[in-house]
């Protein structure tokens, strides 16, 4: 039969957790983190860059549509206004 101390130690565990939380700000992910995702996913690096250059682009897209309509509508705006001023 074990004694006392023995199973006392037994009963008394000891655990250690470390949790680590890595973040980055922007469209890309650290190479480190890169590289990582290589080795998860075949070409992983390659397809991340492929979808940041695609909503880049899309994002462009979107923010000259947006200058062009606002300088139409204020275009408009003018026109309208002058047109409203006349006696």
């Amino acid at each position: 039969m074990a004694s006392k101390e023995e199973r006392l130690a037994r009963r008394i565990e000891h655990r250690i957790v470390q949790a680590t939380m890595q973040s980055f700000s922007g469209p890309l992910p650290p190479p480190a983190m890169l590289a990582q995702n290589n080795d998860v996913v075949p070409n992983g690096a390659e397809r991340i860059m492929v979808t940041s250059d695609k909503q880049q682009l899309h994002r462009q897209e979107l923010e000259h549509c947006v200058v062009h309509r606002n300088a139409v509508d204020q275009r408009i705006g003018l026109i309208l206004g002058f047109i409203e001023m006349m006696p």
